[in-house]
């Protein structure tokens, strides 16, 4: 991704990004209702959404994603649903 994208990418971040809804998709409740809690790995979590609904359910679940202008998001999200989840961000 050249820089130009990569910046482009992370201001999105600063507003809410256009594929970022705050709710995860029922396909992913369906997932989750047929299948026992194991351990995922959410790539491109984003705002982490997804990795909350799974750690809510039981999963253990790391989130990696890298846009840092997220992790406000992410961080505020752990918090309001008292969930503690290893979330990893980096400059690629």
């Amino acid at each position: 991704m050249n820089l130009l994208r990569r910046i482009n990418f992370n201001l999105w971040y600063f507003r809410r990004p256009p594929w970022d809804r705050g709710i995860s998709p029922p396909e992913l409740f369906d997932f989750i209702s047929k299948h026992p809690a194991g351990r995922a790995i959410d790539l491109g979590c984003g705002t982490a959404t997804n990795v909350i609904t799974l750690a809510q359910n039981g999963w253990q679940v790391t989130g990696i994603d890298f846009a840092p202008r997220g992790d406000p998001d992410r961080k505020t999200q752990n918090e309001k649903m008292q969930v503690w989840l290893p979330i990893c961000a980096w400059a690629m």
